[in-house]
């Protein structure tokens, strides 16, 4: 748990260290919070199937953490994962079909909002991501190359909401 102690230093509680902690009033007020999922966290996953051969791998080459969102053409949230910033990521099992590839940077993920405390960027693919069965696909994050797929800058509010696999806006 993220904490603030009463001088203003900000530190973090782990799990058996809770002794001394005391809330005060309920946690209906409790203002969410952030966190950083390992690399790797699936935030989302509408039953992909993990025989298919397809896999779809990310390297996240920045300095800022990545969420991947995969959504239908109709903006149903298929898939959503977070990435590490210097890390990489393979998930296996895509079904065969298009998607909608969305891709937020930033600091401290808040799982509450389904965004970055501190963003950098919202961005989404310009084109559809076509997966076809035992492709491997790639995408690469902070690195500029002529592989790379083309991005638009999108707003935040743009950026589908992953709670429920909700459809994205």
């Amino acid at each position: 748990m993220k904490v603030r102690t009463t001088g203003g230093e900000i530190g973090w509680i782990q799990t058996g260290e809770q002794k001394g902690v005391q809330i005060d009033f309920d946690c209906k007020s409790m203002p969410s919070s952030s966190y950083r999922p390992i690399n790797g966290t699936i935030l989302a996953d509408r039953c992909f199937n993990k025989f298919s051969l397809t896999s779809l791998s990310v390297e996240n080459n920045s300095k800022t953490d990545a969420v991947i969102i995969l959504t239908s053409l109709e903006g149903t949230i298929e898939l959503a994962f977070f990435v590490q910033a210097g890390h990489d990521y393979r998930e296996s099992g895509i079904h065969f079909g298009d998607y909608y590839v969305f891709i937020a940077t930033g600091f401290e993920w808040n799982p509450g909002n389904s965004r970055f405390d501190i963003p950098e960027a919202y961005e989404q693919l310009t084109e559809p991501l076509s997966e076809e069965t035992g492709a491997s696909i790639k995408i690469e994050i902070g690195t500029v190359s002529d592989e790379q797929a083309d991005s638009l800058k999108i707003d935040p509010n743009s950026f589908p909401l992953i709670e429920g696999c909700k459809k994205a806006t």
